[in-house]
């Protein structure tokens, strides 16, 4: 047998998840966690003086992106 102790009524206001304020979150983490990386690149492809063995490894990524996304660098 089954037994129904309430009628299911629907919410009048939802309660979440708070799509606006998720997406906001991650916006602003991508942007401050990213923006950092983005100048270090630059300046890695920018550098005319020699550079250890993973910032050269960093460097050619960098230039990948780069020539990938055909981006003209300032200099």
């Amino acid at each position: 047998t089954l037994l129904v102790v309430d009628k299911a009524v629907p919410p009048q206001l939802k309660y979440s998840p708070k799509k606006a304020f998720i997406i906001l979150i991650f916006f602003f983490l991508f942007f401050f966690l990213h923006l950092p990386f983005i100048f270090w690149g630059e300046s890695l492809i920018l550098r005319k003086e020699k550079v250890n063995q993973f910032e050269f490894k960093a460097r050619k990524f960098y230039l990948k992106l780069v020539n990938f996304y055909k981006l003209k660098l300032s200099s």
